[in-house]
């Protein structure tokens, strides 16, 4: 794990703007329900990240005889089918650290260490640009030194800026973000004093919304003993995500295919409660990285009568729905489907080109304006096309595809 992609960084979450004569600032604090006043301005001094998914040197790992591994916290793999594979090279499991050759995390609960940061919500600025834009706009030297010699202290040069909390900053309620997809630069510019004096002194190319999303981490006692932890297994040990080592649990599993799929659907849509049984054996014992994306689209639409079933609850369909992670597994939508397989690295193009047109299908189905409007294509968030390498685009062959299956 490489420490030095830690850095200090200053996350500004409201400030009054130059020469404003609004009352205090106010914020909500989650922690204590209550609305916190200051005079000048709210800020968090914080450890971030920008490549946060990257953090481990990840190696191959290759079993070998009496291997033992020990399991991080978050991570769904079942331990009896890891214990069950292992029999034979006698790869134990423990739970002592220092004891383990194969650490094996779990990327959701790495991720859950850290805060998600949006370019949508939040924006990094230049940190000198920043320090020039206060001395320049503000007289008050009180408000000036303390925030200006917190931000020479930090390690990163940029400064955070929060986009969200931008009525903080103004003094107004401003609340335009909810559902609109248009560029922050240009709501900003206009409504936000803040941001329409930065732009006028250094330009508006730091406000477009190409930003890079970065992670932002409590520097609270508990969470970076957690880190450090994972630092030190990582320095000793072969480390490896769960989702790498179900690989080699399930590498003698059946694989859920159209053909299989379409059997399954019969079995789990028809009224016969045998076939609901033998279908979820089926399901549970399936290799999870070549299936999974048929599970979820088998429980879109017919996983109501899986959740009816008790046999749910048998240890391998537990391990499975703890494995795929979701609230809404049992009638999932697109969105969770998508989201479900990207946590666990198994979302390929392929897949994407296939559920592209069954989410066009949906839309058109849920919306009474075929006769009027018509969708020709869909596209994806930026999430996704950074999942596959930041500029990914549908092909116009693949578009034109999407259009001639309407």
């Amino acid at each position: 794990m490489n420490k030095d992609k830690f850095q200090t960084i200053i996350r500004i979450k409201a400030m009054k703007p130059p020469g404003a004569e609004h009352p205090e600032i106010n914020e909500w604090d989650y922690s204590t329900r209550s609305n916190i006043s200051y005079k000048y301005v709210s800020y968090t001094k914080r450890l971030v990240c920008t490549d946060y998914d990257n953090l481990f040197n990840y190696g191959k790992y290759n079993p070998q005889e009496n291997d033992k591994l020990f399991f991080s916290a978050g991570c769904t793999i079942p331990r009896t089918k890891v214990r069950e594979w292992g029999k034979d090279k006698k790869i134990s499991i423990t739970t002592k650290p220092e004891k383990a050759n194969v650490n094996i995390i779990s990327l959701k609960w790495l991720r859950n260490l850290s805060d998600y940061h949006s370019q949508y919500y939040d924006c990094m600025l230049d940190k000198q640009n920043f320090i020039d834009f206060l001395e320049i706009n503000y007289s008050d030297k009180e408000f000036l030194d303390e925030l200006i010699t917190e931000i020479k202290s930090t390690s990163f040069d940029k400064v955070i800026i929060s986009k969200y909390n931008s009525s903080n900053m103004t003094g107004y309620n401003y609340n335009r973000w909810s559902g609109e997809s248009k560029p922050m630069t240009d709501a900003f510019k206009y409504e936000n004093e803040i941001v329409s004096t930065y732009v006028d002194l250094f330009g508006e190319s730091e406000f477009k919304s190409d930003n890079e999303d970065f992670r932002l981490i409590d520097q609270s006692e508990q969470k970076i003993k957690n880190l450090n932890k994972l630092f030190d297994l990582n320095d000793s040990n072969v480390t490896i995500f769960d989702t790498d080592l179900i690989d080699y649990v399930n590498e003698s599993a059946i694989t859920i295919d159209d053909e299989m799929y379409k059997q399954l659907y019969t079995m789990l849509d028809s009224d016969d409660k045998k076939n609901h049984i033998i279908a979820m054996e089926i399901i549970a014992n399936c290799n999870y990285r070549t299936s999974l994306y048929k599970v979820l689209l088998l429980f879109k639409e017919v996983g109501w009568k899986v959740y009816n079933r008790p046999e749910k609850n048998h240890v391998n369909f537990k391990s499975l729905i703890k494995f795929i992670d979701l609230n809404d597994w049992s009638n999932p939508e697109f969105d969770s489907i998508i989201s479900s397989l990207m946590d666990k690295k198994y979302l390929t193009k392929e897949i994407l080109e296939e559920i592209m047109p069954l989410v066009k299908k949906e839309i058109l189905e849920q919306n009474d304006f075929r006769n009027i409007f018509k969708i020709n294509t869909i596209t994806v968030s930026n999430e996704v096309k950074r999942y596959f390498g930041v500029d990914v685009e549908l092909s116009k062959e693949e578009l034109k595809q999407l259009e001639e299956n309407e």
